[in-house]
């Protein structure tokens, strides 16, 4: 159907009721890389699909299309009940960024689960800025030493300021911290 129709092609989206495994959704990836990227009209509704397969695979869309036009869509895409789902619409979010989004994922950090709280925090080092210094420093000082790599990265990445501040932090830190901060900046 891709190969006849396109983009077109994708309209079994519509009605889908059963599975699209990973496997299918690569396959499908594939077969529209030889097309030229378009404006895909049903992506709105397809990520408010009731088929969890569907909403997974219109996000991946997005996120490889770079379509900006379904920003909203993918932010409600954030309460899903799946944690799959709400982990691929913090990265789709890296790719289509609006100037809320850092805001909006600081938000939603709190309600997420561990694993999503890291993907967070690897995405707020792409569309964050120095609005969200004050949260990521506040997590420097949890014990779960993952998530403090994650948010000094975060820090040092957003921008020049933030690799001052947290070279700064490290001066004034000791034993831990100290090694965290070193570590990451030793990365940059």
């Amino acid at each position: 159907m891709i190969g006849f129709q396109g983009f077109d092609g994708l309209s079994f989206l519509n009605t889908l009721t059963h599975p699209l495994d990973e496997w299918h959704q690569l396959k499908l990836l594939e077969q529209l890389k030889s097309l030229d990227p378009e404006q895909m009209p049903q992506l709105p509704h397809w990520l408010h699909s009731s088929n969890a397969y569907v909403v997974l695979f219109a996000l991946r869309l997005a996120e490889i299309y770079q379509q900006f036009h379904v920003h909203t869509a993918v932010v409600t895409c954030l309460t899903h009940h799946q944690e799959k789902v709400r982990a691929q619409a913090i990265q789709t979010l890296s790719k289509i960024a609006s100037p809320q989004t850092a805001d909006i994922l600081v938000q939603r950090y709190a309600q997420e689960t561990p694993k999503n709280r890291l993907t967070i925090l690897k995405t707020l080092r792409e569309v964050g800025s120095s609005d969200q210094f004050e949260f990521l420093t506040g997590l420097l000082k949890e014990g779960d030493n993952e998530i403090r790599l994650e948010a000094a990265a975060a820090i040092a990445g957003i921008n020049r300021e933030g690799r001052k501040l947290l070279e700064a932090l490290a001066e004034q830190e000791s034993g831990d911290l100290r090694s965290v901060y070193k570590h990451v900046i030793a990365r940059m």
